[in-house]
């Protein structure tokens, strides 16, 4: 049976860090290393929480390069009324 490699074991650290530190919380973020670079990908809801798990990541990922593509959902109110019928 094949044991888990470094990137796997790098991969769950930072995945639990993400859900478990109290600035994030963030369970929906997937995190893939592949070689010296560490992909960030999911939703969340401002710019602010994109940009606070990068900077969790990258105290928490050593000499990895942090690639950052979670996506900013933007959420509005309706510009009209919604007809149920």
């Amino acid at each position: 049976m094949d044991q888990p490699g470094p990137a796997a074991y790098l991969e769950g650290h930072l995945h639990q860090l993400l859900t478990e530190d109290p600035r994030v919380g963030e369970q929906g973020i997937s995190v893939r290393v592949s070689g010296d670079d560490v992909f960030l990908s999911g939703l969340v809801a401002s710019d602010e929480r994109r940009d606070l798990i990068s900077e969790v990541v990258a105290q928490n990922a050593g000499d990895h390069r942090v690639h950052n593509a979670i996506t900013v959902l933007r959420c509005t109110e309706p510009t009209a009324n919604e007809v149920i019928s």
